[in-house]
Formats: structure tokens, sequence, C-alpha cells
């Protein structure tokens, strides 16, 4: 998903500078601590400059580099399919691998017994508190139909949904960031000590988590269609009644859901795409944007009110009642935690992607007037102010690691495989077969600033016509330059 480059997302690039940079040096001065640890404060200092003089110069000249072998080394987009396929492969089959090996050092069970655990089983009353949390209530469903049929299941079904949230990341990064920025993500989601250790940590996080993703997808796939002019106006209507449908529905089951809101936005800032006779796309103007943009607003609050409703009729309590007990619950439980690492491992994780989320500093400036970050700025800047961040009525650390992991992911591909200049007036002739490999197959087209390289000709041309002077050593005389022959009447040939 491309969007229009406004003031404030060059306000936002501003503020992300300031945040990686901090961060940057935090754990540049975290690394000096715990590895070097001697010397006074001016050579902490003097390592943490260098190390910021070191990323910019190390992203510029990778930059450099990949640009010049992206210029000499072609792949088909046939090829470029197969090797994604391997790859989404090869990483659900590491990360699969991963969870197993986890679960068989620990000895094959929990750690400890939760609350959930203990309200699917049956051995506690489930409390109030999570009846009234939706994601909580229907994670305790899940798990007690799964231990209705294996008793030691719990684990396992946990390793099951972050396989399937693993997928689901890649489906939605791809959607809306490109593929390179997709298998980034996936990659670091995959190896993440943190979201890993999760399945022995029985709770409805990376349930609710998978759920968001698709909510995700389907309102950020919903944008893309209407930017893109494939959805008529009465389509697109639906469509934005749906998306309310989908985000109040995960509002009610967490309110960290209603964050989906801002790529509504996307209907307004987003690239329109011309159609092959350089006609733009005028089914979707500012006006009937912005229209949509209050459908899907209002459809939200509705479908919210609506499951309080439901709620307060099978509880069979006061409208009122279950609205207070609902804000009373997010008011009381609200965590907030500004983690910067948990383990000396996650610690090596977040070093990678803070520094490479570091390169999406400097590739911002690589587009003339379009960009693709916008929307995950603002998730970091609400939910995600560090790479492993606490915020909400339960611990949601994966959605820190997920936003930290798309920042690095776009920011390595557009600094280092897609350092072209998109513009938001291309037309279908206009798009080439390397831009095709590195971005979303059904991304705005794109027009390629390098010079094409013709090869030369094999055929034999016809030479060069060149003017020569007639120039001998016999001279003729004057009298014997005459050439017309007179003919005598009478002196014909006859036949």
């Amino acid at each position: 998903m491309i969007y229009k480059r406004t003031w404030l997302s060059n306000l936002l690039w501003a503020v992300y500078t300031c945040a990686a940079g901090v961060l940057l040096a935090i754990y540049a001065v975290l690394f000096w601590k715990n590895e070097i640890g001697t010397g006074t404060v001016y050579y902490m200092i003097a390592f943490v400059a260098l190390v910021l003089v070191l990323i910019i110069a190390c992203c510029l000249l990778i930059n450099k580099v990949a640009s010049k072998l992206r210029n000499k080394y072609r792949i088909s987009r046939r090829a470029a399919i197969i090797w994604e396929i391997i790859a989404v492969f090869c990483i659900c089959g590491a990360g699969l691998f991963y969870r197993f090996e986890l679960y068989m050092n620990n000895g094959m069970g929990l750690t400890e017994a939760t609350e959930y655990y203990l309200a699917a089983s049956g051995n506690i009353r489930e409390n109030v508190e999570l009846i009234l949390h939706g994601a909580s209530y229907l994670y305790i469903l899940c798990l007690s139909l799964i231990l209705s049929f294996f008793e030691d299941a719990a684990v396992w079904l946990q390793i099951f949904i972050q396989m399937v949230t693993l997928l689901l990341a890649y489906f939605t990064v791809k959607k809306m960031a490109g593929r390179i920025a997709a298998g980034i993500t996936m990659l670091m989601l995959a190896i993440s000590s943190v979201y890993a250790n999760q399945i022995f940590n029985i709770g409805p996080e990376s349930l609710f988590f998978a759920l968001y993703l698709i909510g995700m997808l389907t309102v950020g796939s919903y944008v893309k269609s209407c930017c893109r002019g494939r959805l008529s106006a009465i389509t697109a209507i639906c469509g934005a009644v749906f998306s309310g449908i989908v985000i109040g529905t995960l509002t009610y089951l967490d309110a960290v859901s209603v964050t989906l809101l801002i790529l509504l936005p996307g209907l307004i800032t987003g690239v329109r795409k011309i159609k092959e006779d350089n006609e733009k796309n005028k089914s979707l103007t500012t006006k009937f944007a912005f229209f949509l943009t209050i459908i899907t607003v209002l459809t939200a609050g509705l479908t919210v009110m609506g499951a309080f409703g439901l709620d307060a009729y099978a509880s069979r309590l006061a409208y009122r009642e279950i609205t207070e007990a609902w804000l009373e619950l997010y008011r009381s439980h609200l965590q907030i935690d500004y983690m910067l690492y948990q383990t000396e491992y996650s610690l090596i994780e977040c070093y990678v992607k803070v520094i490479i989320a570091v390169f999406l500093v400097i590739s911002f400036w690589n587009t003339e007037k379009t960009q693709n970050a916008t929307p995950w700025i603002v998730l970091m800047l609400l939910i995600a102010p560090t790479p492993l961040a606490r915020m909400g009525v339960l611990p949601y650390q994966v959605f820190s690691i997920f936003i930290w992991s798309v920042l690095a992911g776009i920011g390595l591909q557009q600094s280092c495989i897609l350092d072209v200049k998109l513009t938001t007036e291309t037309t279908g002739a206009e798009e080439t077969q390397n831009i095709a490999e590195v971005t979303d197959s059904s991304a705005v087209t794109t027009a390629v600033t390098e010079k094409p390289r013709f090869i030369e000709n094999p055929l034999p041309l016809p030479k060069k016509h060149e003017k020569r002077e007639m120039d001998f050593q016999y001279e003729v005389p004057e009298n014997k330059m005459k050439f017309d022959i007179d003919i005598k009447d009478g002196d014909d040939f006859d036949i």
C-alpha cells in the first residue's frame, strides 16, 4: 500500500527518527555496559557516536552495492515466486522446529498452570474479569473445547496458534508493505525467543494477535482495493460496513483493536491507480473516501454497543452495568511497561531490530512523493514505543515485536532492495519486471528511473557512402571529349 507524502508523514518521520536514534543510543550504552564495562563516560559517549556513524555509513554502502547488484543481475518473476515459496516454507519449518525444541527441553509440560488453564479445565470458577475481557473468555472457551478431547494439548494449541500467526503476519504485511518486508517480519517472529517462549504461558495473547492480524488484513485489503479502483460505489459502501463490523467485534474482544482505524485514512491519502488509457481513477474521490471512513467508524461504534447489549442480555444485567464494568476493567488493569529487553538473547534481537529499523530513517527520502511506512510509525508510537513494550490489559509484547519487525523490513526493503522512485502517475505499461520481484504483486505500478541498456545489433548494416573525386593521370584532349555521334539520314537499323 502506497501513501502520498504529506506534512503529517514528514512530521511522523521526524518523530520516528528521534525515537530510533534514542533507542539506538540506549542499546549502544547497554552493549557498552554488558560487554565492555570499562572506561570513563567520555569513552562511552564516543562509542555511541561511533555506532551511529557506522550504522549510517553501512546503510549508505549497502544501498549503493545493492543498487549495482540489482542492475547487474535480473531474476525472472517466476523464479522470484519460487524462491518466495521456498523461503516461507523454510521459515515456517524453522519456527516449528524451534518451538518443538523448547517444548522438549522444558520437559514436555507447562511451567505453571495459569488461571486460564485452571478455568478451562474446571479446577476454578471463572472470575468476572476473565468473562468481561472478551479475548480471555473466547480463549477459555477454545481451550476448554481442546482439553475435553486432549488433556495435555494446551501447549500444542499455543504452538498451532503461533504457526498460524506467522502465516497471517506474512500475508498481512505483504498486502500492505511488500513481500520483502513480509519475509523479514515472518523471520523475526519465527526466531523471537520472547514470542516463542509464550507457548508455556497459557493465555489469550497469541489467539488475539491472530484475530488482530485477520482484522488488519481485512481492513488493509479493503482500503487497497478502493484505491486501486476495483470496487464500485455500492461495493465500497458494503465493504466499509463489513470493515466496521470487524473492527467493532475485535474492539469488544480487546480495546487495542481500535488502532485498526489508523488504516482508514489510507482511503484519502492512498495513491490512486492510473489506468492504461492515462485516465485517473475517479471512482474514489476525496469526499467519497471521507464518507466511507465515517461509515466505517460509525459501524464499528454500533457494533461495540451491540456486543455490549448481547453481553448484557446473556448475563441478565443492565446495559449500563456491563459498560461500567468493562470500563473499570481497562481502567484498573491497564499496564504500561517500556521494556528494553527481557533475556540476554532478546537483547541481541533488539540490537539487530533497531539497527535495521534505522535504515528507514535514511530510505524515507529515496522516494519523491510517496511512502508506505506512515501507519506503521503511528502504531509504533501508540502501542510499541520500544521493541518489547507492554501496553494493555494483557502484556501484549507480540505487538511490539511485530511492529518493529515490520519497520525493520520496510527500512531494509527501501534502502537495500527497492531504492527506485515511486511516482503517483504510472501506467500499466510502465511496470517493469524487476519492480515486480520485490514489491507486492497487487501494488501500484512503478516507474524505474534507470536508463535502458540496448544490445548491439548482430545484423550487418549498409556501409556509409563516401564521395570520391575522379582523378586520373591520362588527360583526354578537348577535341575528343565529344561523345555525340551524328547519324545520317537513312542509316537506320531495320529488322
